[in-house]
């Protein structure tokens, strides 16, 4: 991979594989693998070369789950084989979007909240007056 984004790369796959979100394992393996055809590091030869072999165990049923898109991350060879992530990240996904709109959510919340109890005692009131 050259010094392109990791978004930018996943679009510009997305957009050579006609829309098709491609599988983690793919990213991972395009991402470590220079033009010339090796890998970047002794770390990223491993993992590549176990995850070819989880893939051969897997069978043809796990690609072709892996090219729609339609599986879980949990289920995939790439989680299989370096076990579950960390929170707030998805391996060859990047960062999940959370941190300005979450603070901003919370306090929409408690404010929608605060109006919700102002409507009950509201409404306990009206029923008060209405049974006398």
């Amino acid at each position: 991979m050259s010094s392109k984004s990791l978004p930018k790369f996943i679009d510009e796959k997305i957009k050579k594989g006609k829309g098709v979100l491609p599988g983690r394992k793919e990213i991972y393996i395009d991402t470590r693998t220079r033009k010339d055809g090796t890998t970047v590091n002794e770390k990223a030869a491993r993992l590549i070369e176990e995850l070819k072999k989880h893939s051969n165990e897997a069978g043809i049923s796990q690609s072709t789950q892996d090219t729609q898109g339609s599986m879980s991350w949990k289920d995939d060879i790439f989680y299989q084989v370096q076990g579950p992530d960390k929170n707030g990240r998805v391996r060859c996904m990047g960062k999940i979007p959370h941190s300005k709109k979450s603070k901003v959510c919370a306090s929409e919340n408690e404010e929608l909240r605060e109006r919700v109890k102002n409507t009950e005692n509201l409404l306990a009131n009206v029923m008060t007056l209405i049974q006398n």
